[in-house]
């Protein structure tokens, strides 16, 4: 009888065991934070579905891979695994994870070194909170506050602006009578970048205004070639090399022309300026290039335009920093920080994306995606 109690009493422990693990696996199962747990060597143990769904692999992929590989190029050293497993700590940042398709995810990173009772470290469970939308939301923010500095930007340079046109356009008149064509060509240039200026000031206000204006039939070619025309004195005086491909096969889209126009020249004018910062002056390689095309994905298919540049690129630890406003990667005194913010508002309004690829001393890749509809 005492066997038979002793042995219904194992019993009724190992269910009870079971249970639990059921129940504590259930629950980290029903997570909606990815959890990874990982050895003192810093490999990979074990693994939610929660994190198998963030990163884009499977349970079994994942066991054994270094943590180190999660992480975007540049912020596995940020997250500084060695010093907390050494001093048996904790601690929470900011970092950017790296999924399977090699898209980065901006993640809140929570980590606690695992002792047993001894004391021994066993490793370290991370819990990790997908903030995209709380980066975008920031971003939104950061978008604001230069929409009101751009209103208040555009009013102050509106009047002395219209006063120049005006007095131009007095002159012109003037000479237009006496006959004077070399002074008139002169003005008359005046008079059209000062119209440029206005339709760039115009732009700032709607961009505060968030006005929604209609949107016209845009053929890429056009685009491009008008943007070059504005872009292509300063290129050759630099000595840069301009390779333009369009595809047969690019359609017809519908847009905002001369917003669309700003985000080319801006990305034309990065681009010139990481090239004259590797090259100062003529060099075979200091060339960049704009390739157009159609691309399909599973949201559909969008018009690509790719402006490329072989100059310093941007390292990896600030790519998710470039498009934040007042951010620049340029040299103190030659950038504003407000072009690729601008430009990926412009694009995002157009219900596009704006992707950026770089590897820091060899190139930039910016690609500007956006939807199809029949234009």
């Amino acid at each position: 009888q005492a066997f038979n109690d002793m042995a219904q009493e194992l019993e009724r422990s190992r269910a009870e065991l079971l249970r639990t693990k059921g129940y504590l696996e259930n629950i980290v199962r029903s997570m909606i934070n990815s959890l990874i747990v990982v050895d003192p060597t810093g490999h990979i143990e074990t693994v939610n579905l929660a994190a198998c769904r963030l990163l884009g692999y499977t349970a079994a992929e994942l066991r054994g891979m270094p943590l180190a590989s999660l992480f975007a190029p540049g912020y596995y050293e940020k997250f500084r695994f060695e010093e907390l497993m050494s001093s048996a700590g904790s601690g929470q940042q900011e970092s950017v994870l790296q999924r399977g398709d090699g898209k980065t995810v901006p993640m809140l990173i929570s980590g606690s070194v695992i002792q047993d009772e001894a004391g021994e470290v066993q490793g370290m469970v991370l819990v990790g909170q997908d903030i995209t939308v709380q980066a975008e939301a920031m971003r939104a923010g950061h978008l604001a506050s230069l929409g009101e500095l751009a209103a208040g930007v555009a009013h102050e340079i509106n009047n002395p602006l219209n006063a120049m046109i005006n007095y131009a356009q007095i002159l012109l008149d003037e000479l237009a009578e006496e006959g004077a064509v070399r002074s008139g060509d002169l003005l008359h240039r005046i008079v059209a970048q000062g119209d440029r200026v206005a339709v760039i000031v115009r732009s700032l206000l709607s961009f505060a205004r968030e006005e929604d204006k209609a949107r016209e039939a845009i053929q890429p070619a056009e685009l491009v070639e008008e943007t070059l025309a504005f872009s292509a004195m300063g290129l050759r005086k630099a000595g840069i090399k301009v390779e333009v491909r369009i595809a047969d096969d690019a359609p017809a889209f519908r847009g905002h022309f001369q917003q669309l126009q700003q985000v080319l020249l801006n990305l034309l004018s990065n681009a010139r300026d990481a090239l004259n910062q590797k090259y100062e002056g003529a060099h075979p390689d200091k060339r960049l290039w704009i390739e157009v095309g159609r691309r399909q994905d599973g949201e559909g298919g969008w018009l690509a335009i790719e402006v490329g540049d072989a100059g310093v690129g941007i390292p990896a630890a600030l790519l998710d920093k470039v498009k934040n406003p007042f951010f620049s990667t340029k040299p103190r005194g030659m950038g504003t920080g407000l072009g690729l913010a601008i430009s990926h508002g412009i694009v995002a309004d157009h219900g596009g994306r704006l992707l950026i690829d770089s590897v820091a001393g060899r190139y930039t890749r910016v690609t500007v995606l956006l939807p199809l509809e029949e234009a």
